[in-house]
């Protein structure tokens, strides 16, 4: 099972259209789970309103305490063997997920990694600074990591990667 981590603060504006497009995903084996990190306007209670509608949706509501802190706790609760995380103002396209997992669930790899869009100009991506393939631990340590949050995108990086769970929580 995929845990799809949202980390939600103050993002009434696109937050409709984030869970959206989580939730018509053609992979549909997955776990959302929503932490609203201490939203002052109604970005809880569409949490709480797609929660109604969706069986696969949790909702966790936490003291504003950062987007680092609503990632760990997405993470404590995911009872997913992957993990991924999408900002609340970004929104996949509909295959993403399952594209992603055909690689994780032929392979296990720790991670995988697809490119990314901006805005809504589909037609440019952005991409890694790292060539495909496959690395071993002490590569992705001193290799991807520095890359995947140090590149310039530090706030888009985990949109587009999908994570082990344990090398998730031995790592992050």
């Amino acid at each position: 099972m995929l845990s799809v981590i949202v980390p939600v603060y103050n993002a009434e504006r696109h937050l409709k259209k984030c869970i959206n497009s989580i939730t018509c995903q053609t992979y549909s084996d997955m776990e959302i789970i929503l932490v609203d990190d201490g939203s002052t306007d109604a970005s809880g209670e569409i949490c709480d309103e797609f929660l109604k509608v969706d069986s696969r949706i949790k909702v966790i509501h936490i003291e504003n305490s950062g987007a680092i802190t609503a990632r760990k706790k997405g993470v404590e609760s995911a009872g997913g063997e992957v993990v991924t995380f999408v900002d609340s103002d970004d929104w996949i396209e509909p295959d993403m997920y399952e594209s992603l997992m055909t690689v994780y669930i032929q392979y296990k790899p720790d991670i995988v990694s697809s490119g990314f869009y901006t805005g809504e100009m589909k037609d440019k991506s952005i991409e890694d600074n790292f060539e495909e393939g496959f690395y071993c631990t002490n590569q992705i340590k001193e290799i991807i990591i520095p890359k995947m949050m140090f590149n310039g995108y530090a706030n888009t990086w985990e949109l587009r990667r999908l994570f082990g769970i344990r090398f998730l929580k031995k790592n992050y």
